[in-house]
């Protein structure tokens, strides 16, 4: 994982694309390649994330798991910075504990609901795993608010950190109220 890290933070330092290899689900392995310029850092529950505008095959702002990163290269195509790019190498490891709030079937279903959004749109076939999912961990309106606004805060931060609000950002943040909604609360409601 280190390795990953370490060539995220040479494509940023270099202003150079990066290509990762990702796995998109545990549950249904399917592994994509994808082209990103690396943003910035947060440290998610268990994970680090990495935050990324996502160049091909769908453009758009991501966020990606370094433990589902197969592998990184860093290519010699470079790109423009679209926000101020902070990720550096003084990062702290993970520490693998979460808070007492995220119970295995929070985390469940957050993991379910990062891993269909991870490529910026979400298929039919998701929607109904997530909410039998929903039905299977027996989880009540509190735990998908919960979930939900931890999301919207991981988004927003990442949204604020520039000082500015990018109409694609709007566009992301717009994304992320539309599919909450059909998995039982966003936003607003």
């Amino acid at each position: 994982m280190r390795d990953h890290l370490n060539a995220l933070i040479l494509a940023a330092d270099r202003q150079c694309l990066a290509e990762i290899i990702y796995r998109k689900a545990a549950a249904r392995p399917s592994e994509t390649t994808r082209l990103v310029e690396p943003y910035s850092l947060s440290q998610g529950t268990q994970d680090i994330l990495i935050h990324c505008r996502q160049v091909e095959p769908d453009e758009g702002w991501r966020f990606f798991m370094l433990h589902k990163m197969q592998s990184v290269r860093v290519t010699s195509r470079k790109f423009a910075p679209r926000r101020h790019v902070t990720i550096t190498s003084a990062i702290v490891e993970p520490t693998g504990t979460r808070s007492p709030w995220w119970t295995d079937a929070r985390c469940d279903y957050r993991d379910l609901v990062c891993d269909a959004l991870a490529d910026g749109h979400v298929e039919s076939e998701e929607i109904r795993e997530i909410l039998g999912m929903i039905n299977f961990l027996e989880l009540k309106l509190e735990d998908i608010r919960y979930v939900h606004a931890s999301l919207y805060h991981r988004c927003l931060e990442q949204v604020i950190a520039d000082g500015s609000v990018s109409d694609a950002e709007i566009v992301e943040i717009r994304f992320l109220n539309r599919v909450f909604k059909r998995f039982g609360w966003s936003v607003g409601e």
